[in-house]
């Protein structure tokens, strides 16, 4: 269940535009943490859907602040998700 990246974008963008102090942006912000606690692909694919829930809900309007916080929870949420989908992987052979 990988994101393209302009999808990728295209949701973040989504969710930033919309976003509520109170609860997205602390709701983002766990995921963000749960996904650097995993270890497997299973994991991470678990945080990955619920974010994309969180998007399909659809958030109320925040301020240019709360937009930054999604953001910057939201990379660091990928990086994290990508690498524990790659963790288990055996390095190619040359």
């Amino acid at each position: 269940m990988r994101i393209a990246t302009g999808c990728a974008v295209f949701i973040l963008l989504a969710l930033g535009a919309g976003c509520a102090k109170n609860e997205t942006v602390k709701r983002v912000k766990e995921m963000a943490d749960r996904a650097c606690a995993c270890t497997d692909a299973a994991c991470a694919d678990a945080v990955e859907k619920e974010y994309l829930d969180l998007v399909k809900e659809g958030q109320k309007r925040g301020s240019d602040d709360d937009r930054d916080q999604v953001a910057k929870d939201y990379s660091r949420m990928r990086t994290c998700i990508t690498k524990a989908r790659t963790a288990g992987e055996k390095p190619s052979e040359p």
